[in-house]
């Protein structure tokens, strides 16, 4: 027997058992067309699975280019080319912060 037949089959039968006659019976056609429509799981989990590398790859690289645009203003300043005024700019901040997130990533190795 066929899916479809199989779907057909299961719908006469709710409707002999009179069970969502309303339903099934304003709803006949589309039932079965999205009850023979294939779910295939493992297609779905590398949709899904490959949109999250995705999201994770973008938010590491906006992660690294925000790490990197900080060693780079750091080391300006302590070069002396910026002042931390100008670097916080960059940041969107007070001298102040710019300085605690200075010193909260100090212990952050860039090669």
């Amino acid at each position: 027997m066929s899916l479809e037949e199989a779907v057909n089959k299961s719908i006469n039968e709710c409707l002999k058992d009179n069970i969502l006659t309303d339903f099934l019976n304003k709803n006949r056609r589309e039932i079965v067309g999205l009850s023979i429509f294939e779910y295939d799981e493992e297609k779905e989990l590398e949709l899904l699975k490959k949109d999250q590398f995705e999201y994770g790859m973008e938010k590491g690289i906006e992660k690294g280019m925000e790490k990197g645009i900080h060693f780079t203003l750091t080391k300006l300043i302590q070069n002396g080319l910026i002042t931390m005024k100008d670097a916080a700019v960059h940041f969107n901040m007070s001298e102040s912060e710019f300085q605690k997130l200075i010193e909260n990533n100090e212990t952050t190795e860039f090669n």
